[in-house]
């Protein structure tokens, strides 16, 4: 599993075709899903704390980009790169301190399993860190902020 927030496309459709039964409020809810996707990138581009000074450039690594186009629309993904140190950053690898909290809310018991992955039995080792989430726990606020404007787009659509 290679950490990302993405929106399934299908389900995308789904929810795109019911804006166009309220009152084709489809161009709002193309540019709410892009706000989301870059939301989320800068958050965790500004939450982002490695050990020591960013000399590999990981927090550019930290991106969305469009993985559908078409005439009506697109879908986002944000990634945060294949590196394993920004595994090691977000949860920690320390037995106690090894922190779930966000991606358990965005994929439950698969993503604590995932996380868990990470962590390291030997807290003597260098690679003992605490987490510093900065990716997952602001993909889920984010996704709970464009659920909640997106409410509010459509309770306008409906009230016109």
């Amino acid at each position: 599993m290679k950490p990302s927030m993405k929106i399934n496309p299908a389900e995308l459709k789904k929810v795109y075709d019911k804006f166009k039964a309220v009152g084709g409020a489809q161009e709002e809810f193309h540019k709410e899903l892009k706000k989301a996707a870059q939301n989320t990138r800068d958050k965790a581009r500004n939450d982002f704390k490695p050990r020591s000074k960013d000399k590999k450039g990981l927090k550019s690594n930290i991106r969305y980009r469009t993985i559908r186009r078409k005439k009506a629309g697109s879908a986002y993904e944000v990634t945060i790169g294949s590196d394993p140190v920004m595994a090691y950053i977000e949860f920690g690898t320390r037995t106690e301190t090894i922190d779930t909290s966000g991606i358990e809310k965005l994929f439950g018991s698969l993503g604590r399993r995932f996380a868990l992955q990470f962590r390291k039995s030997n807290a003597k080792k260098f690679t003992n860190r605490k987490a510093k989430p900065y990716f997952y726990m602001n993909a889920y606020n984010e996704l709970e902020k464009f659920k909640k404007r997106m409410q509010q787009k459509i309770a306008q659509a409906v009230r016109k």
